[in-house]
This record gives C-alpha cells, structure tokens and sequence, in this order.
C-alpha cells in the first residue's frame, strides 16, 4: 500500500500506460518469420506466425500439438486451433480449456 505524498513500489506506474501501443504489421511478422526460415529455424517461424496471427503467448503456441490444428471443412474454410484442450487436462491462465481461433479469418 502506498501512502500519499510517497513513491509506491518500483515498477507500479507501469501497470496501467497513459497510452497503447499500436500492434505490430502483419509485413514485419511476415519479414521476422522469413528471416528465421533462411537462418534454419523451422520450429520457431511457424510459431511465430501461429502467435501473431492468434494472440498467443510463447508457451500457449509451443505447447501446440498436431491434433490441436483443425483442418478446414466445406462448411468453413479456415485454419482453427483448439486451445488449451481439456483431454490432456490443459488450461489457461484465467482457467479456460477449449478455446477454439479460426486463423485468417479477417
């Protein structure tokens, strides 16, 4: 707690900004994945773009398994991903499981 008059602890003007931050162009994410695929990253360029296009934290796109991509059906045709799924007893950091993002779909 913070008495009037006295500085709070370190740090604590920074968890509520004045103002945002614009998000980073799709051209940049792009341009950052293509250069990790010439450097021989092929793990992490996929990921990167999983977590641009998804919003995902780092560990919530390389806890990623195969068979939580959904492939495109006739009756959508995008890309989804099932996140945190609840059979491997996975959830998110506010306790959700299951949480389905179509890719691309903009």
């Amino acid at each position: 707690q913070t008495v009037e008059g006295q500085p709070g602890p370190p740090g604590l003007k920074k968890t509520s900004p004045t103002t945002t931050r614009a998000p980073t162009p799709w051209i940049f994410a792009a341009l950052i994945a293509s250069q990790m695929v010439q450097d021989g990253d092929l793990v992490g360029a996929p990921a990167l773009i999983t977590m641009f296009l998804c919003y995902l934290r780092p560990g919530e796109a390389m806890r990623l398994k195969e068979a939580d991509l959904v492939r495109p059906t006739p009756q959508c045709s995008f890309w989804a991903t099932n996140l945190h799924p609840s059979s491997r007893g996975e959830s998110s950091k506010v306790l959700l499981s299951d949480e389905s993002l179509m890719l691309d779909s903009t």
